[in-house]
């Protein structure tokens, strides 16, 4: 099921990355938020990482200046919305959706590059689902 407000991912922190558990994709923490991380004892630990639509970027721009938060990803679906496309993706088994600009034309089957700016996620305990960032 693909919940469009928020999709959620089970990482383990390893250093300062966080590595998807089935090895799909490893993004690098920033330096706040992977403080905070280590200071509550997370490191080394699972985590769930949730991230919203509109916080998954496609856009050049955030793609060159954050080349550490990247994963590459197959497009299921793609729907315009006007301004906006809606890309509905697929990363192992996980399924996600990004709001992204319209202007590229992108067809199912394609394998794009997309960016989580992880600054905008948050970390929760997978056993309490309290938050921790």
């Amino acid at each position: 099921m693909i919940l469009a407000i928020c999709h959620f991912f089970t990482v383990q922190l390893v250093d300062n990355h966080i590595n998807e558990q089935n090895g799909h994709f490893s993004l690098e923490v920033p330096d706040g938020c992977l403080k905070v991380l280590k200071a509550k004892g997370y490191s080394g630990k699972k985590l769930i990482f949730g991230i919203r639509p509109e916080d998954i970027h496609r856009d050049n721009a955030f793609l060159k200046v954050f080349p550490q938060a990247t994963m590459k990803t197959t497009i299921n679906v793609s729907e315009l919305l006007g301004a906006e496309s809606q890309l509905y993706c697929k990363i192992g088994a996980e399924e996600f959706i990004a709001k992204v600009n319209s202007r590229d034309h992108i067809a199912p089957g394609e394998v794009v590059t997309v960016g989580m700016d992880i600054n905008k996620g948050h970390f929760f305990d997978p056993e309490t689902e309290t938050t921790v960032y």
